[in-house]
């Protein structure tokens, strides 16, 4: 009797035991670790690339742009005007300043420019390179001298151009040709043009520096077609060539300025 207890109590041991493995292995509790195995198997870090914030410098202050390839005067190495090359301003000029003068350097490139300028004893607010990159040479806040007649009242910035087609085969990649037109009411031959880089940064400049000082985002321009003879800078408030200020100067004559004040307008 008692070996017949022992086995019927050996079989009821391992029934249970099967119930439990059984239990165990149900296709809800498979499908479920199955699905939490392929999670972690699938799951991959996601990689973020942010752009590094850049900023220009107005009266101390910095001010956010949109352009990514921004270098200020205080980064190591960075291109610069001496405080003898420019008048500084302890106060808050941004109440007089009402123009933004856009030239080219006649340089082949933003650090021959910097050694122009510092050589001759003349300042620009900012430099922008072949390759687009901004470069503030100076606070906004001083007064550069790069335009007479409107240095107290302006913000200089002097775009990267040799200008003349015989520095062309200097250039890698070629620079585009602007053509014949006319200027100060004569003709003025083709010669090398800015690159389409060179014009976005402008742009991202000109919407930051307009923005900031409440400098209107006009150009000396009759029906939308630019003008292209000197005006009446004493009570023109906007964006203006060096050309526009005197017969002696004729740059930037390769801006469409008037073109890129309205696609300025389209993007804000």
């Amino acid at each position: 009797m008692k070996v017949l207890l022992e086995i019927i109590q050996a079989i009821l041991s391992l029934f249970g035991s099967k119930k439990k493995e059984k239990m165990l292995t149900t296709n809800s509790d498979y499908e479920s670790s199955s699905r939490q195995d392929d999670i972690e198997l699938t799951i991959e870090p996601i990689e973020v690339e942010f752009e590094p914030e850049r900023n220009i410098v107005c009266n101390n202050h910095e001010i956010r742009i949109d352009w990514a390839d921004t270098i200020l005067w205080t980064e190591p190495g960075a291109l610069m005007c001496k405080s003898n090359q420019y008048k500084t301003i302890s106060g808050n000029r941004a109440q007089s300043i009402d123009k933004i003068v856009v030239h080219w350097d006649g340089c082949l490139n933003s650090t021959q420019c910097a050694k122009v300028l510092e050589q001759r004893g003349l300042s620009a607010h900012f430099c922008i390179d072949n390759d687009g990159t901004i470069h503030q040479l100076m606070d906004t806040n001083h007064v550069a001298w790069h335009a007479r007649g409107v240095n107290s009242k302006s913000i200089g910035i002097e775009i990267s151009n040799a200008v003349f087609k015989e520095h062309a085969h200097k250039y890698n990649p070629p620079r585009p040709m602007a053509p014949k037109s006319t200027l100060h009411g004569k003709p003025f031959p083709a010669h090398l043009d800015f690159y389409g880089v060179q014009v976005d940064a402008l742009k991202e400049l000109l919407k930051t520096l307009c923005g900031f000082y409440n400098v209107p985002l006009e150009c000396p321009n009759q029906n939308g077609e630019l003008i292209r003879n000197v005006i009446k800078t004493s009570t023109f408030k906007g964006v203006i060539c060096h050309y526009h200020i005197t017969e002696n100067k004729v740059d930037p004559a390769c801006l469409d300025l008037a073109k890129l004040i309205e696609e300025i307008k389209d993007e804000i």
